[in-house]
């Protein structure tokens, strides 16, 4: 029982959080409260991993001081074994890819994904492509062409021509 009341005091605390940096008018004075939402990542709670997946991304272009240990967390946030959470930082990195620092390894990881088993995982990838796309598709293009390259490696790798 006291396992199940820290993991809805994490929640909410994230959502109190979440709702302070939303609320605030200069979010770089709250800088340690987006460090706390990241750094969430790390614990066992599945649902505050979720909520994390969904704030990072939001505030994401607030802290640009972050970007690095932000994108670290999302990252690692695809990597679990949790589906729901997976999807929801795949969602999440369209608002990423704003920032054009961080694209061609968003595609990258999206490129990878591609190769995923799970139909609903795949789908939201090929949505999360398609809106990078949109962004802004000159600045975009040399990226995803490359990403056409890692597929056709990954799709090779998985189905060998005889």
């Amino acid at each position: 029982m006291a396992t199940a009341d820290a993991d809805t005091s994490e929640v909410e605390r994230l959502y109190e959080l979440g709702d302070r940096l939303s609320s605030a008018k200069d979010k770089s004075q709250h800088a340690a409260d987006y460090e706390t939402i990241i750094a969430s990542v790390k614990g066992q709670n599945v649902k505050a991993k979720q909520l994390a997946a969904q704030l990072i991304p939001r505030y994401f272009r607030s802290f640009p001081a972050l970007g690095t240990f932000a994108m670290e967390a999302m990252f690692d946030l695809v990597e679990m074994e949790e589906l729901a959470i997976r999807i929801q930082a795949i969602r999440g990195f369209p608002l990423l890819g704003k920032d054009a620092e961080f694209v061609s390894k968003i595609a990258d990881i999206l490129g990878q994904l591609l190769a995923s088993e799970e139909n609903v995982e795949r789908d939201a990838v090929h949505k999360a492509l398609m809106s990078l796309i949109r962004q802004d598709v000159k600045s975009k293009f040399p990226v995803l062409i490359s990403l056409l390259f890692i597929t056709y490696r990954v799709l090779s790798d998985m189905c060998p021509v005889v």
